[in-house]
């Protein structure tokens, strides 16, 4: 609120600036027109035979030095003191003595002397107001009637009827001039406030879009970037943002700008994906609309923007919460329907098993396979089990670091591992987690060695992690550089017996899901067709480690 009040000492403080600059322009005014005047006379005099008499020219410019002096003194030191109305009072006083000793050395007939004590009294009331006005015209007046006081016509009936035109001339030039500058005064505080509404204005304008959630983007008609507010730079991760060319910034909007009709109204919204400067795809959301400016017409594009990453990661969150509760519903109650019977057909297969003659060999091997057979339905079912079952809430400290070192350990120690796979680690995750440390560590076993058959047809197989602080998260990225996915394959990777091996259950990313949603972690999964996946798993810090 404050930024939108104005104290009366601002206002006070704007009109004496506004002042002092009409005062020295009036100061100017009057030092152009005396010296104009004081030219003209030198002139007209140089013309007379007696010009060079030192009696006329000496006390001439005597005064008119003195008035110079005046003048430049109070232009030298007019902003610098508080007597500013005490000088320009003065300087005007010299002026109408210097304009009266020009009268009285040579004569009334110089009607331009006449004119200087209107103009000079008029710039003077337009800055001191009527009472500096009607003083000076008193003073103008008197000495005025003193000179003429000493020509022999004076009591002559048609001279004495210009002397009093004269006199009250003075006085009708005070009273313009006085009214003159109450108005000028007025329009002078009207402008002020005008301008302390303007900046309010502005204030407030500024205020509202430096701190708007939404990026606030404004561009030329060549799509180069004019203005950018914070929320801007902070989406795109960019503080230099002015300058650019939007379609460089956010090449994924060309088309939809281009296509955005060039007419007051219009407005374009769209979605599109985005690399931020780590790599990381974002998902933003831009509305679009034509600058116009009559009579100009299209100035360029007015845009806001939204980073939707994370509330499209939270719908897919979602998504697959509810995925996995019908699943898990169903898996719990097939599991249980299906093991009893398992189990009846597993004894009485034993006991024909038991009671086959030694010579029915090929009927034993039969048996034997049904009981393997068996044997493998009910650890798929135990899975299954362990898939539905409540998590264990476990709130131990966990390093995430060491954590991942003891999974890179049993890795190396596979057998089953690619040679040649290159493995990359940048721990560098300072807080702490909470958690089950066995859980995590079967979690995050599983997403390795999925990365490791994902890379084994690779000749230069690379597995990366990397572990860091990200404010009150802790995050694990765990990239590699194998056949990738589908985006149809990375939606559906953590619903049971989904898989795409040969051999594989479907229930270990599944597993892993779980696992990570119960200790309250996002997991995203970005995947391209022979690129490369990336799982991003992100942690709450442990407040007290």
């Amino acid at each position: 609120m404050h930024l939108i009040e104005v104290s009366d000492s601002k206002q006070t403080e704007s009109s004496i600036f506004s002042r002092v600059d009409l005062a020295t322009l009036i100061e100017w005014a009057r030092l152009a027109f005396l010296t104009l005047a004081f030219t003209f006379i030198s002139v007209s005099k140089i013309l007379e035979k007696n010009f060079y008499n030192p009696k006329l020219w000496v006390p001439l410019y005597f005064l008119f030095s003195l008035s110079l002096l005046a003048h430049f003194v109070f232009l030298l030191y007019f902003q610098r003191t508080e007597y500013r109305k005490i000088l320009f009072t003065v300087t005007a006083a010299i002026d109408a003595i210097l304009i009266a000793g020009c009268l009285a050395l040579y004569g009334q007939a110089h009607s331009i002397l006449l004119l200087a004590f209107l103009f000079n009294i008029a710039f003077v009331g337009s800055y001191l107001g009527l009472y500096g006005a009607m003083s000076l015209a008193l003073l103008s007046a008197a000495l005025f009637n003193s000179v003429i006081t000493l020509d022999f016509d004076f009591l002559s009936a048609n001279w004495s009827q210009l002397v009093t035109l004269y006199n009250g001339s003075f006085f009708a030039s005070a009273v313009v001039a006085g009214l003159f500058q109450v108005e000028l005064t007025r329009v002078t505080e009207t402008i002020e406030t005008q301008k302390e509404d303007i900046k309010s204005l502005q204030d407030i304008n500024q205020l509202i879009v430096e701190n708007v959630g939404s990026g606030l983007i404004v561009t030329d008609m060549k799509n180069k970037i004019t203005k950018a507010n914070k929320a801007a730079t902070k989406i795109l991760a960019d503080i230099s943002l002015a300058g650019k060319n939007l379609i460089d910034v956010l090449p994924g909007a060309q088309k939809e700008l281009n296509d955005l009709d060039h007419r007051e109204g219009a407005v374009a919204r769209f979605e599109f994906g985005h690399l931020n400067y780590e790599g990381s795809k974002m998902v933003l959301e831009m509305i679009a609309t034509p600058l116009m400016r009559r009579p100009y017409g299209f100035q360029g594009h007015i845009i806001l923007l939204q980073n939707l990453t994370e509330v499209k990661n939270f719908e897919e969150t979602i998504r697959q919460q509810e995925k996995m509760a019908a699943i898990g519903s169903m898996a719990a109650g097939i599991a249980h329907e299906i093991r009893n019977p398992l189990a009846s057909i597993s004894g009485s297969i034993q006991l024909i098993a038991a009671s086959l003659k030694p010579e029915s060999e090929d009927d034993r091997k039969l048996t034997n396979i049904i009981v393997k057979e068996i044997d493998r339905l009910n650890r798929l079912i135990a899975e299954f089990l362990e898939f539905v079952r409540p998590p264990m809430k476990v709130d131990d400290p966990v390093k995430l670091n060491d954590l991942m070192g003891e999974v890179l350990q049993i890795i190396s120690a596979n057998p089953q591992v690619p040679k040649g796979l290159k493995i990359e680690t940048q721990f560098n995750a300072k807080n702490l987690v909470s958690g089950h440390y066995d859980k995590l560590k079967q979690g995050f076993l599983n997403i390795v060695i999925n990365a490791t058959h994902a890379v084994e047809k690779k000749t230069d197989g690379t597995i990366k992690i990397v572990t860091y602080d990200d404010y009150d998260s802790v995050v694990v990225k765990i990239h590699d550089n194998g056949v990738g996915m589908s985006r149809d394959t990375v939606s559906r990777i953590f619903v049971p017996f989904f898989t795409t091996k040969s051999k594989g259950t479907g229930l270990g990313l599944a597993i892993t899901h779980k696992i990570f949603e119960a200790h309250e972690a996002h997991v995203r999964v970005e995947s391209e067709l022979n690129i490369g996946t990336t799982f991003i798993i992100e942690f709450k810090r442990r407040r007290d480690g």
